[in-house]
């Protein structure tokens, strides 16, 4: 075999390598000062937590996993029978990089479900006026649409593109929610959001039918195309 061919060989070797060295855990959020949120880790590293310290790890399935100190053990252990959703780990992985969710996260995730407002930045039960496409409500669960802030008092016509209904919603002075049209059944359809001097927006309904557990919210956003609320999801957890 000629020098060449072996430096050839062994720099496809290399190249194969780093690519099979895909980030298997992805820290979401953080106190432990060696594990900053954004960190990526892949197979074969080891996780140390100090005591007293928490962090919430992104699962290769795209599932969440909180973990506290003391805690080492190699990622092995935390990723064992695990499969791999790698097109929402990109995603995650992508809007990390681009400073969506750079901050320091100390807060808990729970509370960050059902029961999470829109001043959060997600929640499965309130539809932003400002919302666009697919958006993920929870099948029986009464529906309120929100504004980001209080203002002046506010008429909101929504309709419904598929059964031709509309109705009307009001935010009084200064509240940030208001109830979803009673005439107007929220189902899997399309619906228009009207409101004086905004821009139209068209939203897609997705109906869960029951709220995910903390550790899979962001796998039920990815699987219905719900990425706002993805994003959302990960803005809230700084």
């Amino acid at each position: 075999m000629t020098v060449k061919r072996t430096l050839g060989l062994a720099a496809l070797m290399v190249s194969l390598a780093a690519s099979a060295a895909y980030a298997e855990l992805i820290v979401l959020q953080s106190t432990a000062p060696a594990l900053k949120p954004g960190a990526q880790l892949v197979d074969g590293a080891s996780v140390k937590i100090p005591s007293g310290k928490t962090v919430v790890f992104l699962l290769p399935s795209g599932a969440t996993k909180t973990v506290s100190g003391p805690f080492e053990k190699p990622v092995s252990a935390l990723i064992k029978g695990q499969s791999r959703n790698a097109a929402l780990l990109t995603l995650v992985s992508n809007y990390i990089k681009t400073g969506g969710t750079s901050s320091d996260r100390t807060a808990a995730t729970r509370g960050l479900t059902v029961g999470a407002t829109a001043a959060s930045g997600f929640s499965l039960t309130a539809v932003p006026v400002t919302a666009r496409g697919p958006y993920c409500v929870v099948k029986g669960k009464p529906l309120k649409l929100s504004r980001s802030k209080g203002g002046q008092k506010l008429t909101v016509t929504i309709v419904d593109m598929t059964a031709a209904k509309r109705g009307q919603a009001t935010f009084g002075a200064k509240a940030t929610t208001a109830d979803w049209p009673s005439d107007v059944t929220a189902g899997d359809a399309r619906y228009a959001i009207v409101a004086k001097g905004q821009p139209m927006r068209q939203v897609t309904l997705k109906l869960i039918d029951a709220p995910p557990s903390d550790d899979e919210i962001l796998p039920a956003l990815f699987a219905n195309k719900c990425e706002a609320q993805l994003k959302g999801y990960l803005d809230a957890l700084k």
